[in-house]
């Protein structure tokens, strides 16, 4: 993935008249390593947010919250569960 996301760079690159990036094991080491940092920074603003669509009670209201509550709260808040 790390080459393929370095060949696709180097192509527009090239397209727009700017320099490309020689493919070496440092770079693609550089490429996935950029690229799990994204990923677990993705995953913790999803986790910190994901009170903002319904889908869980923030973590302010889970402190006061059980777990059944919790359990409860998705099953009746959740923008993708079925009414009634």
């Amino acid at each position: 993935m790390a080459k393929e996301a370095l060949l696709q760079a180097n192509a527009k690159a090239h397209l727009q008249g700017k320099p490309v990036t020689d493919i070496t094991n440092v770079i693609l080491k550089k490429i996935k390593y950029s690229g799990s940092v994204w990923c677990s920074q993705l995953k913790s603003m999803i986790f910190n947010n994901i009170y903002l669509y319904g889908i869980l009670p923030s973590l302010e209201q889970q402190t006061t919250m059980t777990t059944d509550e919790i359990v409860q709260f998705m099953k009746n808040e959740c923008c993708c569960s079925s009414p009634g």
